[in-house]
């Protein structure tokens, strides 16, 4: 039962990153349009079409990710242990993705910028989905 608790669990997570991820595609030129207009008020320049292009592209990741999310929940659910192999995948991906990005200055806004507590708890997360893989691969005698 708890298994399929968690599993619902991580799956409506996952639908919920697929959720903003769309509403992040639909609502970019809006977004851009109020980045604008901050970064004018400030003085700063701005390239709006760049800015749109970019935060279209994060949104399709995030759309990705959550589709993968949601996949490994309806696993855990079914008690299938790869569920969990897959979620750590994405959280170990998740922790270390943003990292690899400043190393390789691919980074060029705020919000892309790595967050320790972020990785922290990608990590964390990752760590606990694999040690669940263990323990539900050893009950299910996999």
């Amino acid at each position: 039962m708890r298994t399929r608790i968690i599993g619902i669990l991580v799956a409506v997570a996952g639908i919920g990153a697929v959720g903003l991820g769309t509403s992040g595609i639909v609502k970019a030129p809006h977004l851009a349009a109020l980045h604008l207009a901050r970064e004018l008020q400030r003085g700063a320049t701005f390239d709006m079409c760049a800015w749109q292009h970019r935060w279209v592209w994060w949104s399709v990741v995030l759309v990705i990710i959550g589709a993968a999310i949601s996949i490994s929940g309806a696993a855990i659910s079914i008690r299938r242990p790869w569920g969990y192999l897959l979620f750590a995948l994405i959280m170990g991906l998740a922790a270390t993705s943003s990292w690899v990005q400043k190393l390789c200055g691919l980074v060029q806004y705020r919000y892309e910028e790595p967050n320790i507590w972020e990785s922290l708890v990608y990590v964390a997360l990752c760590l606990i989905a694999l040690r669940s893989y263990r323990v539900s691969s050893r009950r299910l005698g996999a």
